[in-house]
């Protein structure tokens, strides 16, 4: 499982995990 597709050190379950935390974050602010 550790054949994951690396983009700039990140793998894409990191990305999709960091995206996810700053839209809840987002949207906590905004509302």
């Amino acid at each position: 499982m550790r054949s994951a597709a690396r983009v700039g050190g990140f793998t894409i379950v990191e990305l999709l995990v960091a995206v996810t935390v700053l839209a809840i974050g987002v949207l906590a602010v905004a509302s």
